[in-house]
């Protein structure tokens, strides 16, 4: 077998100029070696005096270490990207007339998705802040693909005299909400990479029919090996106004072969989670979800994720993994990023103090939760560690700790009185839910108020027919 094919597997199939610009593939026992980066490995820091070694702690943002729970994440971000390009060969006949026909299509009336069409597949990833999932993927993304964008030469047996591949893009969801909102966000981070100027043309399309069609055409023609859509809040999606029409917008790009990553608060996928249709799709390299580690349960947290994050270090001495744990246990919620706020400010602590080496200790350890930097973060680890029974923080999810459960502080009692507390937690959470969509339901009516109905039906029915939903579009599986 050629070295090609052996880095690039799907060449077996034939050449494919997108594919060949990512990296080598990368079988799952390879993945958590190629994740790893380590920013102080080759800076000398010891040169330099404790006191002016506290500038480094920034590079501690680039510091990643792999752990178990994000390998089967990144597995399938692998698969999603190559397949994705798999299915959209340049070198195919078909798909040159169809990103043809795609470029004369100038509405949704004009875009016959039964003949443009490339299915892709789709994957949430859900967690509450603090646990890395911005992190992860992009990490994830700049290994598989180390050149965000590729320009091609001319290749006329792929139809193209020059083509700028753009092989992922990270967009944060609009915090205003809106359709319009969305498009400019998509076109937004397009712009920043390329530096490109599509946003004018984006602003000229006379209708946002136009407009979602003219973003499917710039993301279809710059061969976007995956959107991911990041910063997805219940505000933005689950209670929005047209969360309904961002799903079927996300949808319409699956079917013409752009994968789709939404990542973002568990709380914000509520109502795709209660569509089968649409869920099925979504799922197609998986739902994942990451979750806090729990005390003394996720081996994970100490023979991993601790290992690995306290190999950051600008101090000579440090306390053993053991100490760490039992210095820190009980504050960080097992949270990632609280852990790395607290390990970072006791070494703020030591390199401050006078002396010819820095060593760090349980004690500042622990003088690090009393940090102004650090107070905050330790009120959300004591709210998910208590199942934000108290409702302190509006987008951590509540849950009925289990009995038996630990937290922080100790271990929990089971007691009568506990157990009234907990249904009583569960009938809040089930009035709260009625709530928000009330609330959303309330919101839609407003919004839809100062529309006419010819408005309204050619707004739903053009996100409808982009999606796929429309009879006389055919039968689509989604």
């Amino acid at each position: 077998m050629s070295n090609q094919r052996r880095d690039h597997p799907e060449l077996a199939l034939g050449p494919n100029p997108l594919l060949e610009a990512l990296a080598p593939f990368l079988p799952v026992k390879d993945i958590p070696a190629a994740l790893r980066r380590e920013p102080l490995a080759n800076v000398d820091w010891r040169s330099l005096p404790p006191e002016q070694r506290e500038s480094l702690l920034g590079l501690s943002d680039d510091h990643y270490w792999p752990i178990s729970p994000h390998v089967h994440v990144a597995a399938e971000i692998q698969l999603m990207l190559r397949s994705g390009l798999m299915q959209r060969n340049p070198m195919s006949l078909e798909e040159q007339r169809r990103i043809n026909m795609l470029a004369l299509a100038d509405s949704v009336n004009r875009v016959q998705l039964q003949s443009l069409r490339k299915r892709a597949g789709g994957s949430v990833l859900a967690a509450i802040t603090g646990l890395g999932k911005s992190t992860l993927v992009e990490r994830v993304l700049s290994v598989l693909a180390p050149q965000q964008f590729v320009v091609h030469r001319e290749r006329r047996d792929c139809g193209w005299s020059v083509l700028t591949q753009v092989t992922y893009l990270i967009v944060n969801a609009p915090s205003n909400a809106t359709r319009r909102g969305l498009f400019a966000a998509i076109i937004g981070a397009l712009d920043a990479l390329l530096s490109t100027d599509y946003a004018a043309d984006l602003k000229r399309q006379k209708n946002l029919d136009e407009a979602m069609v003219f973003v499917a055409k710039v993301l279809s023609f710059h061969r976007v090996g995956l959107l991911a859509i990041d910063e997805n809040q219940p505000n933005t999606l689950a209670e929005n106004v047209w969360g309904d029409e961002f799903i079927q917008y996300f949808l319409g790009l699956m079917n013409l072969g752009i994968p789709v990553l939404l990542m973002g608060n568990p709380l914000a996928f509520s109502e795709l989670d209660a569509s089968a249709q649409l869920l099925r799709r979504f799922v197609t390299h998986g739902w994942h979800v990451l979750s806090p580690a729990r005390q003394g349960a996720d081996s994970w947290w100490s023979n991993q994720f601790l290992l690995g994050a306290t190999r950051f270090t600008l101090c000579e001495e440090a306390p053993s993994i053991d100490e760490i744990q039992d210095a820190t246990s009980g504050v960080d919620g097992g949270i990632p990023g609280t852990f790395v706020a607290v390990w970072k400010e006791g070494q703020k602590i030591a390199l401050r103090r006078a002396g010819g080496a820095a060593r760090l200790t349980v004690e500042d350890l622990k003088a690090a939760a009393s940090s102004p930097n650090v107070a905050k973060l330790l009120e959300i680890a004591r709210a998910v560690s208590t199942g934000n029974a108290s409702s302190r923080f509006d987008d951590i999810p509540q849950q009925p700790r289990a009995p038996n459960q630990g937290s922080i502080g100790g271990p929990m009692a089971t007691r009568p009185e506990e157990a009234g507390q907990a249904l009583s937690r569960i009938s809040r959470q089930v009035k709260q839910q009625e709530s928000r969509k009330q609330k959303k339901k309330e919101q839609d009516m407003a919004a839809r108020k100062n529309l006419s109905e010819d408005d309204l039906r050619r707004g739903a029915d053009a996100h409808a027919r982009f999606a796929g939903e429309q009879a006389h579009q055919g039968e689509l599986d989604i």
